[in-house]
């Protein structure tokens, strides 16, 4: 059974898409888009290679979720939410390891990147509950008859 999309996932879509795809282009033109915004001194700036690369993924899953929001059904979202669930999770430890590693440097990027993460981790998590049908409902369903 396809659902349509709860409203929590429609936000995060959106959310998603107005973030990563206007973010994804600029980190593709604009070389000190990635050095002087999203990753500031006193972080390690980062090549322009790897920050036009970052773009160009950010760019694909914008336009991904981009997709599964006019699809409005949930197995066009599933895989981009995995992917969201993915990221937050990685993210998190790179940016809380740097905040640690840092000894007390921290800048607002990164406290943005950590309250971000975890609202997209817990918001994925009940979104998933939300959308995927429950063992009982499934159960309860009759077996559709081949012809």
């Amino acid at each position: 059974m396809d659902k349509p999309l709860v409203p929590l996932t429609k936000v995060l879509l959106i959310i998603w898409i107005i973030l990563t795809i206007p973010g994804g282009i600029l980190f593709m033109v604009w070389d000190d888009f990635a050095t002087t915004i999203v990753w500031p001194p006193p972080l390690d700036p980062i090549p322009v290679f790897n920050a036009r690369l970052v773009g160009s993924i950010a760019f694909a899953t914008g336009i991904a979720a981009l997709m599964a929001l006019r699809a409005n059904r949930w197995s066009a979202a599933r895989p981009i939410i995995g992917s969201y669930i993915a990221v937050s999770i990685t993210a998190e430890y790179v940016t809380i390891r740097e905040v640690i590693g840092r000894a007390g440097v921290v800048t607002p990027q990164s406290w943005l990147y950590i309250v971000l993460g975890i609202f997209y981790l817990v918001s994925c998590f009940i979104l998933w509950r939300q959308q995927e049908p429950s063992q009982e409902k499934v159960a309860q369903q009759p077996a559709q008859m081949k012809p």
